[in-house]
């Protein structure tokens, strides 16, 4: 569509290009192989590559958060209840420990008044009580009874009180225990309630983020190269939808999108000409303007078609756009293939679909998976013999990649 490829022709011979290695043509070395859905087109970026670490990073969040939260909340159960259990024990421990208490008391009673008895009937040393005609021998003999059964009493008094103090000691050492378990278990739950918190927070922010995160895993993916070649993914998607559309609207067409591709790769690099590059949205983040057709530098004179409005130029026409139209030809086969309402020779599907159409009317019935309408349609879209043979050697290379409806 542009002059420059007919200098080229006059100025390098058409033998020259054709003698050209292969490796020109292999940008990427695209892999052969069954054919794999658009969407399963392998890409890469070092953006894509990070876009893609921070969703993953997000969606781990999520799970080790949720995993946490559960963790938590069952441990602060677990914390509530053993405080139930400890808080009911607690009147228990003191109960027992007053009872403890009183029966000592109560032992150390009888401890003296067994002592006291013990006096009474066991009288001063080497004498024995003797009552009414009691014999000494019957009163020695009932005072030696008495002795013993005081002394048994004493005995018994006295283990039971040893007892009742270890009991008691053993329920004060209980509480003191339960005591400090109250203050542990309450400083872990309360640790569990700000983890569970902070679990809740970071939950919330990745749950959040996520959305946002796959839509830029999504964009760069787009804006990435596909694996193995000079294509963007957005150049590719709008190559492959461009051919599946025209050839839907005329099936005797069968365009492939490697020769949509191959134009693409001679008139822009894919819309990457000059620095610029595609957008999300399939435009080129800057103009793509060729020279002016003014007929100096070996081109065509055409004079300006459309007051400059696509070119700026309004003395002449230029190329525009990543599929290099000529305002003229863009008014008449120009395209709205995003279905944004606008016919824009910048944007790369609106402009792959018009290069699909107007080759498929140029080829005149042949169709485009044959080697004759392929030159006879590029031969259309730039009259030049190097030009034809260039295109069709990159589309030859791009449809090594293969890609299914």
């Amino acid at each position: 569509m542009s002059g420059w490829w007919r200098r080229l022709s006059r100025v390098l011979g058409i033998g020259l290009v054709l003698s050209l290695p292969a490796a020109m043509f292999a940008p990427g070395a695209p892999a052969e192989g069954d054919a794999v859905a658009l969407s399963e087109v392998t890409v890469e970026s070092r953006s894509y590559e990070e876009a893609l670490a921070r969703l993953e990073q997000a969606r781990r969040t999520i799970a080790e958060s949720e995993a946490r939260i559960e963790l938590e909340t069952r441990t602060i159960a677990e914390m509530e209840s053993a405080l139930t259990q400890i808080r009911r024990a607690i009147p228990t421990l003191r109960a027992r420990i007053s009872e403890a208490e009183e029966l000592v008391g109560t032992a150390r009673e009888g401890i003296a008044d067994v002592a006291v008895a013990s006096y009474v009937f066991g009288g001063s040393a080497g004498t024995t009580a003797v009552t009414g005609g009691e014999d000494p021998a019957s009163a020695a003999a009932r005072n030696a009874r008495r002795r013993f059964v005081l002394r048994t009493l004493e005995a018994g008094t006295r283990a039971q009180l040893d007892s009742t103090i270890a009991i008691g000691r053993t329920a004060r050492e209980q509480l003191a225990e339960a005591a400090d378990a109250v203050v542990a278990l309450g400083a872990r739950r309360e640790e569990s309630r700000r983890a569970l918190s902070a679990a809740r927070e970071a939950l919330e922010a990745a749950r959040s983020a996520l959305a946002r995160l796959e839509e830029s895993v999504s964009e760069e993916r787009r804006l990435a190269r596909v694996t193995g070649t000079d294509l963007s993914y957005i150049a590719l998607e709008a190559y492959v939808r461009a051919a599946d559309r025209i050839n839907a609207e005329r099936p005797s067409c069968r365009l492939p999108w490697s020769l949509l591709a191959g134009i693409g790769r001679v008139e822009s690099r894919h819309g990457t000409y000059g620095g610029t590059r595609l957008l999300i949205d399939g435009t080129v983040s800057a103009p793509i303007i060729g020279i002016a057709l003014s007929g100096q530098r070996e081109t065509a004179v055409i004079v300006d078609s459309d007051g400059g409005s696509l070119d700026g130029d309004t003395e002449f026409d230029r190329a525009v756009g990543p599929m290099q139209f000529i305002p003229s030809t863009w008014a008449r086969n120009g395209r709205d293939a995003n279905g944004d309402g606008v016919r824009d020779p910048q944007n790369i599907y609106d402009a792959a679909l018009s290069a699909a159409d107007y080759l498929c009317q140029t080829a005149y019935g042949l169709p485009l998976d044959t080697p004759e309408g392929q030159q006879r349609a590029v031969f259309a879209y730039n009259q030049s013999e190097i030009y034809v043979a260039t295109v069709l050697a990159y589309a030859r290379d791009y449809s090594r990649l293969r890609v299914g409806p």
